[in-house]
């Protein structure tokens, strides 16, 4: 009796499928009570950790008042003074949790801006209504 290398490779993939196959129904199961569990959304636990707990207000109503294809930048102020820590924080937090909204550098290339710890009206660029996120931050569209 003799055996080929490549009749144990089939045999071997198809034990995996058969594994795999199996475990289908319980991801099946999982995704379902994510997607329609009611109260918290499904990555509400993703702010517990977040590098600046206090910002999760300002982040969650930025989520709500920037358009999924804005163009954004950040602009941090010292009015009170930020901590080291937070100067760090603030930026990667509010790129990951905007995505897909695109954060770019510079001022003069964004469509909306968000300021933390800074008065917009120090910001030197033209816009009609600032729009409150919480009490560290505000938002608002550049009129051109």
């Amino acid at each position: 009796m003799r055996f080929s290398l490549g009749g144990f490779a089939a045999g071997v993939a198809v034990i995996a499928l058969i594994g795999a196959a199996a475990e289908v129904p319980t991801a099946v199961r999982a995704a379902h009570a994510a997607f329609t569990a009611r109260g918290e959304s499904w990555n509400s636990g993703e702010y517990g950790p977040s590098v600046a707990w206090e910002t999760t207000e300002e982040v969650q109503n930025a989520i709500k008042t920037l358009p999924p294809n804005a163009v954004y930048t950040i602009v941090l102020g010292n009015q009170p003074p930020l901590s080291s820590f937070e100067q760090t924080g603030i930026l990667p937090l509010f790129r990951y949790f905007l995505l897909p909204r695109r954060y770019t550098p510079r001022l003069r290339d964004a469509q909306w801006v968000i300021t933390y710890h800074h008065s917009s009206e120090t910001v030197g660029v033209p816009y009609k209504k600032e729009i409150p996120l919480g009490p560290d931050g505000n938002t608002f569209k550049v009129t051109r």
